[in-house]
Formats: structure tokens, sequence, C-alpha cells
């Protein structure tokens, strides 16, 4: 009888061995699934970025443009 307990004892060291491995995987899972995700988000970001950078240069560049057409019309 007390080799049977201890054998239950020693099955359940041994599930509840295998949940934490499992939780553990679970959780390294989820880790990985967020990093990837917070990656994504700033290549996305990075990209808008770079888009407005692009967007601001070309504004820079029209706003001159104006401010010489109107320099050239008050000359005439």
């Amino acid at each position: 009888e007390r080799e049977e307990r201890e054998h239950h004892r020693g099955e359940h060291a041994e599930h509840d061995e295998r949940e934490h491995h499992s939780d553990e995987h679970a959780e390294r899972r989820e880790l990985e699934r967020s990093k990837l995700e917070l990656i994504e988000r700033a290549e996305m970001l990075n990209e808008q970025r770079r888009q407005l950078e692009k967007a601001r240069r070309e504004f820079e560049k029209e706003r001159e443009n104006w401010a010489k057409r109107r320099e050239s019309e008050k000359g005439n």
C-alpha cells in the first residue's frame, strides 16, 4: 500500500512537471508571438515615418517654389 501511494505520488509529480513545462512552453510561444507583433508594428511605423518624411520634403520644395513664384511676380 505504501509503495502504491509513493507510486501515485510519483505520477502526480511527473504530471505536475509536465504541466509546468507545458505552461512554460505556452508562455514562450506567447512571448515569441508578442515579439513578432512588436517587430511587425515597428516596421510599419518606420515605413509610415519614411512616407511622412518624403511628404514633408515634397511640401518644403513646393513651398519654396511657391515663394519664388511670388517673388518673381512681385518683381514684374
